[in-house]
């Protein structure tokens, strides 16, 4: 932990003051609320170069709540650079069972500016031997109910939609074809797992004149 951590200060601290860095937002993320204190000194490490936090295995409102106040307090005792603007939670969701069916209310905590969705933590809290139908890659309906409300969960609360993770890196046509279905559901952007799935969402997602 305390590599990763050094790490990813080192990658804030070489970047913030590149051209492309003041046009992107880059979020930490942190370890669950849930587990143990060790979230706390992810997030003071990141604090000072991140825009803000993915939060994963969130299961209710009230821990983004907590992580608000954290955040307040912390940023209140900022002597310089009172101008930068307050950081932002990207809840990973859908990771258990509770936060499904609480994914409404966890869509419009405090800062949150972002929800996305997950099914690897929650395949097995359920005892699932797989999330995808063997002939055809699809998720298996349970899944795609979790993508569904996820989608229904950001729009309702006017925050970000974006689509989960596409596993098999390799596979870079699979994972575009699933980022195009996204797109065309009306999620705003989906999680990459390797450098080459960034020129797909490129291809996919970005803005037209």
């Amino acid at each position: 932990k305390i590599v990763g951590r050094d790490k990813v200060n080192a990658f804030l601290s070489a970047t913030k003051n590149e051209p492309e860095r003041r046009q992107t937002e880059v979020l930490v993320r942190i370890n669950p609320v849930s587990s143990d204190e060790s979230w706390q000194e992810d997030i003071e490490s990141g604090f000072e170069g991140a825009d803000g936090f993915m939060i994963p295995k969130v299961e209710t409102k009230q821990e983004l709540i907590m992580l608000d106040e954290l955040l307040s307090e912390m940023e209140g005792k900022m002597v310089f650079n009172k101008n930068i603007p307050p950081k932002v939670l990207l809840p990973i969701a859908t990771e258990t069972p509770t936060a499904v069916l609480n994914i409404a209310d966890i869509a419009k905590g405090p800062r949150v500016c972002a929800i996305t969705w997950g099914c690897e933590d929650l395949s097995a809290e359920l005892g699932s031997y797989d999330t995808r139908e063997e002939d055809s890659g699809k998720y298996l309906h349970v899944f795609r109910h979790c993508q569904n409300m996820c989608l229904l969960a950001a729009k309702a609360a006017g925050v970000q939609a974006i689509d989960g993770i596409f596993q098999n890196i390799r596979n870079v046509d699979g994972f575009e074809a699933e980022a195009r279905e996204a797109k065309i559901m009306g999620f705003d952007g989906k999680l990459t797992l390797h450098p080459e799935q960034v020129s797909a969402i490129h291809r996919v997602l970005a803005p037209t004149a």
